[in-house]
């Protein structure tokens, strides 16, 4: 075995490992320290004693992810989760798809996720670097390589992302959204409208809008159930006992969905029908399940009207979250409206927003403490000017 030193212009020094087993040479670089390089030494020949298809390793990167995502994971994913991982995993191979399981470490992916950050959220980026860790332990269950090189890899941070990725429309944009859907239900029909009114006043997911069936709506009683989501695969339960709930309505909302099932019921009166419990309350032209897609160009279309920037549909959910905090809802009841599995994943989406609204409220409730002292004082002061008179 030979362990070596040399340069790059992109890590600095780095070393490189040659070690005779099988009756071959085995190559490896990039390591950070000797002490690294030997570790990896006795990695490969343990590889060697355990019969792991060293050839394996030389698989370079782009090559080993399409045959994970085919045939090498051990995941059941939905066509649509599958999609998804996919489209993580071509980004990584335009980065570092050329490079052998062999020769990766850890300073490739930190170096990829910096070129994620020109166009990627890091919570996106931090999903990308979790899905490559567990292609690459998949590599070490098929024998392929005895160890993963990134096992040790910290995925990117969130401590400061949520600041930055919980946009919300201020309360002018508002305005001018419900303006604007408004005015484009006029050119179209009632369903661009009160999508977003509900989505805005709810704080509902996408799909779980559009999985609302009448059913599920009690306007006596003020308040609407989650039960289920409708994406493209169907619908679907929510992904944790949290998710299904009760949102409450305020008394403006319920007056605006007894309109709207008012014109529902005209609709399907066109067709010769009448609206059951179980009709959803968005649907395609044709009285079906909304498809997703629909919304989403529709969406887009009403932000331009409204002369704003366009922004996902998600925008509705944190920009009601915003709203409730600012009127006071603490962290549990918002836990609950929002369906989150803890108050932990509510904190951390918008502790900020609690963390101004305590600055605040610590202000307030400190001005009126001493709102009171000085009161207090004035009332000894004037008990003791009395008592001098007398």
């Amino acid at each position: 075995m030979s362990v070596q030193q040399y340069s790059t212009k992109s890590a600095g020094v780095l070393w490189r490992l040659d070690v005779r087993t099988g009756g071959r040479t085995i190559t490896r670089r990039g390591f950070k320290s000797k002490k690294e390089a030997k570790k990896a030494e006795r990695a490969i020949r343990e590889e060697a004693d355990k019969g792991i298809d060293l050839s394996g390793a030389r698989m370079e990167l782009s090559e080993y992810l399409d045959f994970w995502l085919d045939y090498g994971n051990s995941k059941d994913w939905t066509p649509r989760h599958k999609a998804r991982i996919s489209n993580y995993m071509n980004h990584v191979k335009k980065n570092i798809g050329s490079v052998r399981l062999e020769n990766l470490r850890e300073y490739h992916v930190i170096k990829m996720r910096d070129a994620f950050r020109e166009h990627w959220a890091e919570r996106t980026i931090k999903q990308a670097e979790i899905q490559l860790k567990a292609a690459l332990q998949d590599a070490v269950k098929n024998r392929l390589i005895a160890y993963s090189p990134i096992a040790d890899l910290k995925t990117v941070s969130l401590r400061n992302a949520n600041l930055k990725e919980a946009e919300v429309f201020e309360p002018h944009e508002q305005v001018k959204l419900l303006e604007g859907a408004k005015a484009y239900a006029k050119r179209t029909d009632n369903r661009w409208y009160m999508l977003v009114y509900l989505a805005l006043g709810t704080g509902l997911r996408r799909g779980e809008l559009l999985g609302l069936q009448w059913k599920h709506i009690d306007l006596e009683n003020e308040y609407l159930t989650v039960r289920q989501s409708l994406n493209r695969e169907g619908l679907k339960a929510p992904k944790s006992k949290a998710g299904i709930r009760t949102v409450y309505l305020g008394e403006q909302d319920c007056e605006e969905l007894a309109r709207y099932k008012l014109w529902t019921q005209e609709i399907y009166l066109k067709y010769r029908k009448k609206i059951s419990k179980n009709d959803f309350l968005f649907f395609s032209d044709d009285l079906t399940e909304m498809n997703d897609n629909i919304l989403r160009s529709r969406w887009d279309t009403i932000q331009k009207m409204s002369g704003l920037k366009v922004r996902n549909f998600h925008t509705l959910r944190h920009t009601h979250a915003s709203a409730m905090i600012s009127v006071g809802m603490d962290v549990k009841t918002l836990q609950d409206r929002l369906g989150h599995a803890s108050p932990t994943i509510t904190l951390g989406t918008y502790g900020h927003l609690f963390a101004t609204r305590g600055k605040d409220e610590n202000k307030v409730a400190l001005n009126n403490w001493r709102k009171e002292q000085n009161l207090s004082r004035d009332d000894r002061r004037d008990d003791l000017l009395s008592k001098n008179h007398a």
